[in-house]
């Protein structure tokens, strides 16, 4: 948009009415890079089979961009900002104790930033928004899981493995909520379905910059083909696994001939600027605030950062 159009105005303009002939472009878990907990990229990939099923044209794409860069870059903003938020109230006599530990650390390691670092993470901030925009030159969305993990007991204040892989920070098991913040563009979360276990998932849906309303109508179209997915819990009546459709033949090029393990899996390699990436073993898992994260009990498809 340019600086002088309205949000109204582009909501105006706005193009999509229904799910036909949206492009999705599914980064499942970024070539391994994410870990996930058993059955969320399958729940996840069955909503996509349904996006289909209304005239979507779903495609797996590589991710175009360094996931370990992105997270680097991430953690230099977070701490930046968030220290400078959590610090002042540090200086009153007996606070840091009344201080969680998790925004505790957060202060401490911005103590080890330097100017270098935090310029450093602003041109990388960049480079990553220009390497996510230039997928939606083939799409209309991007679609991830809006979670790595089911919804877990609330007592628990955050997981500290996700399928055998051990959390190097806190916050590394939401780590798939971290993209569209950091490069600022739209982002909603839509229900996917449930597990074998009865438990929701969503499905995140990042739009192109400024383009807000445009994704919030795909989300409505959504809703309205997923209407099951959204009227309680399964076995009340509303809200049960639905039965799915088979896809009509023109989509079926698109997911049908892959296997439902290779399409949740997504590309086998990715490349950056023209730099073949291999595929990592992570350590690590992924994140949200371990108190803000407990909202996925009743729906997954709530975010918050």
């Amino acid at each position: 948009l340019e600086r002088a159009s309205s949000f109204a105005d582009a909501a105006a303009g706005a193009t999509h009415a229904t799910l036909r002939d949206v492009r999705v472009g599914w980064l499942a878990d970024l070539d391994g890079h994410l870990a996930t907990e058993p059955g969320v990229l399958d729940t996840c990939v069955q909503a996509l089979r349904r996006f289909e099923g209304a005239g979507a044209i779903v495609e797996a794409v590589a991710p175009g961009f360094d996931p370990v860069r992105a997270w680097e870059t991430w953690l230099v903003w977070r701490q930046w900002l968030g220290a400078g938020r959590v610090a002042p109230l540090l200086s009153r006599p007996g606070s840091r104790a009344q201080v969680k530990a998790e925004a505790l650390w957060e202060v401490d390691s911005a103590r080890g930033l330097s100017g270098l670092d935090t310029l450093r993470a602003s041109g990388e901030r960049t480079r990553f928004y220009q390497q996510l925009v230039r997928l939606f030159e083939a799409c209309d969305v991007l679609a991830l899981p809006s979670a790595q993990v089911w919804p877990f007991d609330a007592k628990l204040r955050h997981p500290s493995e996700i399928a055998g892989r051990t959390m190097d920070t806190y916050h590394r098991w939401m780590e798939v909520t971290i993209y569209a913040t950091l490069a600022g563009l739209p982002c909603v979360c839509v229900p996917a379905g449930f597990g074998a276990g009865g438990l929701p998932m969503g499905l995140q849906l990042i739009g192109r910059p400024r383009a807000d309303a445009d994704l919030l109508r795909i989300a409505a179209a959504w809703e309205a083909v997923a209407a099951d997915l959204t009227g309680g819990r399964p076995g009340e009546g509303g809200g049960a696994p639905a039965r799915r459709s088979p896809a009509a033949p023109a989509q079926r090029q698109h997911l049908g001939e892959r296997s439902l393990d290779d399409l949740a899996r997504g590309v086998a390699r990715q490349r950056v600027d023209g730099e073949d990436l291999p595929r990592r073993a992570h350590a690590g898992t992924l994140a949200r605030i371990g108190d803000e994260h407990r909202c996925v009990r009743r729906h997954p498809a709530v975010q918050l950062d």
